[in-house]
């Protein structure tokens, strides 16, 4: 210390404080140092905590006591080391050696001085300093890293790294290197510095966020005090055990409710070595979820429980399997649900571009809709691309178009009409609509022909060499004022006087134009040209009379053409005029008797024309398409005259309107009130129809007809034994088309449990079979699930257990064969040893709900305690002592005796199993097997096991690790896969929880 100087008297102690020092008189003077440090440092083995000082006593005498006090560089004093008399026989070179070794924890590697403090009998001299200095450093170094957990899986991927950096030094043991730093390098990348050691050597790195197997390699570089270190340390990934559900919200679909919300969980299970339980942990967000096999995620979870939800649209029935791919951190996983189907009610209506076919209009265009009315939704149209099929008159139907548009709309038209038909348009049913169909009766009404004839000249005196008939043969269409020309080729048929006709041409053009020519009439005579009735227009006369008297024509226009429902009264206004030979004037003749044929029937008197050549005829109650012929007699005053009219019928369209059932939710057998009425299309009004009769059907099956009130109106009991479908026809009639409403009843069909077992297995597992049967012959079951119930006792509230889906398929299932039966199975965790259990179908719309009687499935507990291994490491041939106690659960836990207990073992690390044999407990239910020591490194995880009969549980000991020649793994082949053995449970004293898999192989052997 600066400006202090120490008398003999006084010391720095090791902490650097001033003490007094009390010192023996000698015969030397106090003020003279004749001892004297010659060195100081490692022995000659260089061994650095086995201090050597040599020193040189100017008295020549030996020195009796020395200690040396160690300084490191910066001046500590780190050691104050007593020392022994090595050799004295020189006193100018006396060696001492520390009596007892420093510690190494004391001395790291590194420079350090020395001094002394030795007396020898003559002086005592304090802090003698040994010339210069001595260096040493670590011969080795080691560096030992654990990671904390050794693995990372799903919820557990931070590790923490626990490392201690030691050297060892010549004559030394390891001691922990402080403040050294230590890099990190990661599967081969690039290093860099993590942590420096601490005074013990120590270091701690966390790391997170380990999402797969990994090598960490820890170093520490070469200094001048300690060679390089390092350590490589593998984090492996092991995949935890997923498991999937989903749910579909609405479990069915039909036409117009087709959006489906599936929600779903995906969880993970981690099992960590026994006997710690399996934990469940998140799986997170963000994992991608797939469908139905695809490459793309159609969502993915999205919240850190797992949960996800899909909504799909337009959906349609069927089996959808969600999944997610595995990582290094978890297991894939997959399930399935399934969404049924109902079928909507579907209504067909179609309407015709015109009421009827006539004359030049031979095309209809039909326009239709088909819309479906889901239940619980609103009337919707039944979409595009589906397929309308048409059957004309009693053909076959066959595909014409399709719907064309969302709305269910579609448009037919059909060309060259010539005869009057029932068009009967239809779609077919699917799981998600049902069959519908609407009749549209296209009549055929013949125009009006009118025949015009005239001679040139008129040869009233009978002078002409010849006369020349020219004449026009012209139509007007029903419905139309507009006449136009029949056209070509229509034969022109000739009468003289009343006698037979005969073709004598035909029209020669569009315009219906014809002539004929005659030679040297003699007599008067007329001339009755005719044109025969087509498919499409009526029959028509024309007389031209030749020679003396007037040639008359008579005219009658109808007040209607064509009669239909309601409208049934025609009034004929005729009229009768006469031209006299010679002259162009146009005379009105009265008094004329009028006669009226009706079909081709006899004349009948219908009056006489007034004075001004008119004459008036009605007709009411007209219900048939007939001809009315008028004609007037000839007479020496004027020639006959002929004019026919013919009444066509155009059907009204019908409808069944306001149908509605009653109640809306039956059960099978249960009767339905069905009402609607009958109404037919009066111009743009609908009209009821009274005294119709309607015709009923449940599908195929005829249920008879009844009559409408005089308002339209009817009731009908539909019984709802014949399927679904039901349908109310009207057939029609001289003045009705035909109409149909179809539909479908909703009712549940009656159910029955057919069969059901449940059973508990020795792992835990309660195995159930049944099947659900559908006790009406419909021959379908349903699709959806079945719940299983469980209960403690015969009484009690029935408590959720499991749901399992349902099968129906035809011939599929031997206990379960018929298509009106569904088939349920599942292997199930138990809640409890001992328990009731039933299955349990819910009531839905389309199924009446039922449940099985109780099923009882138990097993008596057991378990084995008082485990042990002695001793837990043994080399090869050693003798290893194992000891379990096996235990019942009655009402209370006993000895169980004379049972086979096996002892199992894992070599740890791997997939392989043994077994060290077997042996049956006393009569306390104890056992004692003994095994050897094997060849070779491993760790013997090993357990005791009872393998559980037809009345008892399996169970099993937690696991102990016995090493085998100081062994931690073993590369041995693994004969046992693991993954595919069942899992052995561990029954506790009222529930039962997980435990580790069972090896049942090695427990039969």
């Amino acid at each position: 210390m600066p400006g202090l100087r120490l008398s003999a008297g006084a010391a720095l102690s090791a902490a650097g404080i001033l003490v007094a020092m009390v010192c023996v008189p000698a015969a030397a003077s106090a003020d003279a140092q004749n001892i004297t440090i010659t060195s100081a440092g490692p022995d000659g083995s260089g061994d650095p905590y086995d201090l050597t000082v040599v020193a040189n006593d100017g008295n020549g005498v030996p020195i009796q006591n020395m200690t040396a006090h160690v300084f490191s560089a910066s001046n500590q004093d780190v050691a104050d080391v007593p020392m022994t008399l090595q050799s004295a026989a020189d006193p100018t070179n006396q060696t001492w050696a520390a009596t007892t070794p420093i510690a190494e924890t004391a001395l790291p590697a590194g420079t350090y001085t020395v001094t002394v403090d030795a007396s020898d009998g003559v002086e005592s001299d304090l802090g003698l300093t040994a010339p210069g200095s001595f260096t040493f450093s670590y011969n080795s170094s080691s560096l030992s890293v654990t990671p904390s957990p050794p693995d990372v899986t799903q919820g557990s991927q931070a590790v923490t790294f626990s490392g201690t950096l030691t050297g060892t030094a010549t004559g030394g043991t390891p001691v922990g290197i402080a403040n050294a730093p230590v890099d990190l390098s990661t599967s081969g990348g690039a290093a860099s510095q993590v942590a420096t050691t601490d005074a013990n050597g120590n270091f701690s790195y966390p790391v997170t966020g380990i999402s797969q197997t990994a090598d960490y390699n820890f170093t520490v570089a070469a200094t001048a005090s300690y060679p390089a270190a390092s350590d490589d340390v593998t984090v492996a990934a092991q995949q935890a055990m997923t498991s999937m559900t989903v749910s579909a919200d609405p479990a069915t679909v039909t036409e117009g409710i087709q959006n489906v919300t599936f929600t779903g969980n995906v969880s993970a299970t981690v099992t960590p070595p026994a006997p710690a339980t399996p934990t469940q942990v998140d799986i997170g967000s963000g994992v991608p979820v797939y469908l139905n096999g695809s490459s793309t995620p159609v969502t993915t979870t999205d919240d850190e429980q797992g949960d996800f939800t899909y909504t799909s649209t337009g959906t349609d029935p069927g089996t959808y399997t969600f999944s997610i791919d595995p990582t290094s951190l978890y297991t894939g996983t997959s399930y399935q649900v399934t969404v049924g189907s109902q079928m909507a009610p579907t209504t067909m209506t179609v309407q015709a571009s015109q009421p009827d076919v006539t004359f030049g209009s031979q095309s209809v265009t039909f326009t239709g809709t088909v819309t479906a009315d889901p239940q619980g939704g609103s009337a919707v149209g039944i979409g595009s691309g589906i397929p309308v099929y048409l059957s004309v008159g009693t053909g076959a139907a066959a595909q014409v178009t399709s719907t064309t548009d969302g709305s269910g709309d579609f448009s037919y038209t059909v060309t060259g009409i010539t005869a009057g038909t029932s068009y009967d348009f239809s779609v077919a049913s699917t799981p998600l609509y049902g069959g519908a169909s609407d009749n549209v009766n296209v009549p055929l009404v013949q125009g009006t022909t009118a025949l015009a004839v005239s001679a040139s000249p008129p040869d009233g005196d009978l002078s002409a060499s010849s006369v020349t008939f020219s004449g026009t043969a012209s139509v007007t269409p029903a419905g139309s004022t507009t006449a136009g020309g029949i056209g070509s080729g229509v034969p022109v048929f000739l009468s003289i006087n009343g006698g037979t006709a005969e073709q004598v041409t035909t029209t020669t053009d569009a315009s219906g134009d014809f002539s004929y020519a005659i030679t040297g009439p003699s007599q008067p005579a007329v001339y009755d040209f005719e044109i025969e009735p087509g498919t499409l227009y009526t029959a028509a006369s024309s007389s031209v009379p030749l020679g003396p008297g007037q040639a008359s024509s008579l005219t009658v226009t109808p007040t209607l053409t064509s009669v239909t429902e309601g409208s049934q009264t025609v009034t004929f206004a005729g009229h009768l005029t006469g031209t006299p030979p010679g002259t162009s004037t146009v005379n009105d003749i009265q008094n004329a008797p009028v006669l009226v044929s009706v079909g081709g029937g006899p004349a009948a008197a219908v009056g006489t024309t007034g004075a001004n050549g008119d004459f008036s005829y009605t007709v009411k109650g007209i219900s048939a398409t007939s001809v009315y012929a008028f004609s007037v007699a000839e007479t020496s005053s004027y020639t006959g005259a002929t004019a026919s009219v013919p009444i066509g019928v155009t059907q009204a369209q019908t409808r069944i309107s306001g149908v509605t059932i009653s109640p809306a939710h039956l059960k099978y057998g249960q009767s339905a009130t069905l009402t609607g009425t009958v109404q037919y299309l009066s111009g743009t009004t609908w009209t009821p129809l009274p005294d119709s009769v309607v015709y009923l059907a449940e599908t195929s099956t005829s249920l008879g007809s009844v009559t409408a009130s005089s308002t339209g109106a009817f009731t009908a009991t539909l019984p709802t034994t014949h399927g679904p479908g039901w349908s109310a026809t009207v057939d029609q009639a001289a003045l009705t088309q035909q109409t149909t409403a179809t539909g479908n009843l909703t009712f549940a069909v009656p159910m029955k449990v057919k069969s059901f077992a449940a059973s508990l297995d020795v792992n835990d597992k309660v195995n159930v079979t049944g099947c659900l049967q559908v006790t009406a012959p419909v021959g379908y079951g349903p699709q959806t699930t079945v719940e299983i119930q469980y209960r403690a006792g015969t009484k009690g509230a029935w408590k959720y257990f499991s749901r399992l889906p349902l099968h129906n398929q035809a011939g599929a299932y031997k206990t379960c064969p018929s298509a009106d039966e569904s088939y349920f199975s599942g292997a199930v965790q138990a809640k409890l040893a001992n328990a009731y259990y039933r299955a349990n179908f819910a009531a839905t719309d389309s199924f009446q709900g039922t449940v099985s009687s109780a099923v009882h499935a138990w097993k008596y507990q057991t378990r084995i305690v008082g485990f042990s291994v002695s001793p837990h490491a043994v080399a090869t041939g050693q003798i290893v002592t194992i000891k379990a106690r096996l235990e019942i659960l009655g009402k209370s836990w006993k000895p169980w005796a004379h049972q086979k207990v096996t002892i199992i073992y894992n070599d740890k690390g791997t997939t392989f199993w043994g077994s060290l044999g077997s042996a049956r407990t006393s009569a306390g239910g104890y056992v004692t097997i003994k095994a050897e020591g094997g060849k070779g490194s491993f760790v013997a995880v090993t357990y005791a096991a009872y393998a559980g009969n037809s009345t008892h549980l399996a169970s099993r000991s937690s696991g102990i690790d016995v090493s085998d020649n100081h062994g931690t793994s073993s590369a041995r082949p693994a004969p046992f896969n693991l993954a595919q053995l069942p899992v052995l449970q561990v029954p506790m004293q009222a529930e039962l929880v997980p435990g580790l898999p069972s090896i049942a192989s090695l427990l039969a052997g």
